[in-house]
């Protein structure tokens, strides 16, 4: 397995995520008649923070993201998209795993 990594969002990404939303929810989006393109884009871009975002990558290329948002006594996990050819490679356990391991995580906990 190639090694994953995360780094800081910045807001040059948000294009790229906001696209690559729209590619994961696409299928189950159609498949409840509710995909619109430009909407599924738009709600991206009007929560989007680059600062609670991260940015996941294997071998340097964006395969992903990851939102954590302080909330009173939890974290809000938002925004968790992996591309769809790199889902079901346990990507996303390992990145869930990383997000609990962290210090101002523990102790609070994940909605």
């Amino acid at each position: 397995m190639n090694p994953i990594t995360m780094r800081q969002a910045v807001q040059a990404d948000q294009e790229q995520l906001a696209d690559l939303r729209a590619l994961v929810l696409y299928d189950d989006l159609t498949r409840l008649g509710r995909y619109d393109d430009v909407k599924v884009r738009e709600r991206f871009r009007n929560t989007f923070n680059p600062v609670q975002t991260q940015i996941i990558e294997v071998e340097g290329s964006m395969v992903g993201c990851v939102a954590l948002k302080p909330k009173s006594e939890a974290y809000l996990l938002e925004h968790f998209y992996i591309h769809p050819d790199y889902q079901g490679q346990r990507i996303g356990t390992q990145i869930l795993n990383m997000l609990l391991e962290q210090d101002e995580v523990q102790g609070k906990g994940l909605f």
